[in-house]
């Protein structure tokens, strides 16, 4: 009886830890999918996706997946990033695959290889000189979940605006401290971080206390909040019939 006891004590033991294990497999899997609504001057314009999965890649095993779907000036607009990055501070790309339909946004294929980023569009292709690291514009997205609530530490690199290849040095993302933040569903308790530099207009990044992003507002009128993904999708199929109107 006594060996019996011993055996179910110990196959509840494995029981916990299998549960566990699936539930920080769970919460892993939903820290690196995340949705967020896109609100262009208040009003529900699209959404973004982004998705954080890791390779086997030596080179490069973060892989940066980031879907925008938006509706701007009644014109559409259909962007998937596929970003190859090494394991650094800035999450730096060595390989871009951008998939795009829409205004203002071409496909195509890059790689960055000794300090030149090297872009295959259809029609011409593109050579850009880079620093040895750089981060991209929706990069600082999940680089800002790294940084510490420190503001003496003040992260500088060059940004890669990805849609349009547009590379731009000297920002800088710095720590601002902790305020209370409205959202749609209520008042929270947030860390802000701006994002400063050229092309940059009023950038700032919300996370909270486990450093899980919640909120950006960057131009002054666009500005993107974490949500569900129904509740993303909503977003985007009230801009569509805007749109129409």
């Amino acid at each position: 009886m006594k060996t019996l006891r011993i055996t179910l004590a110990a196959a509840a033991l494995v029981a916990v830890g299998l549960a566990t294990a699936r539930a920080r497999a769970d919460g892993e899997a939903e820290a690196a999918d995340r949705w967020f609504v896109w609100r262009i001057e208040g009003a529900p314009a699209g959404f973004i996706h982004l998705r954080r999965e890791r390779t086997d890649d030596a080179e490069a095993p973060v892989r940066l997946v980031q879907r925008v779907e938006l509706v701007q000036r009644k014109r559409a607009l259909s962007v998937r990033l596929t970003l190859d990055c090494r394991d650094d501070e800035l999450l730096t790309p060595v390989r871009i695959k951008s998939e795009a339909s829409g205004a203002e946004a071409a496909s195509f294929e890059a790689s960055v290889r000794e300090g030149k980023l090297r872009a295959a569009i259809p029609g011409r292709e593109l050579e850009l000189p880079v620093a040895e690291r750089f981060a991209t514009f929706f990069g600082v997205f999940e680089l800002v979940e790294r940084r510490p609530f420190e503001k003496e530490k003040v992260l500088a690199f060059d940004c890669l605006e990805a849609f349009g290849l547009d590379y731009k040095k000297g920002h800088t993302l710095t720590y601002a401290g902790e305020e209370t933040v409205a959202l749609p569903d209520g008042e929270r308790r947030l860390h802000r971080f701006d994002h400063a530099g050229r092309g940059i207009r009023g950038g700032s990044l919300w996370v909270d206390g486990e450093h899980r992003l919640q909120r950006v507002v960057f131009d002054g009128r666009k500005e993107i909040t974490r949500a569900t993904e129904e509740a993303a999708k909503a977003a985007l199929a009230e801009a569509k019939a805007r749109a129409k109107d």
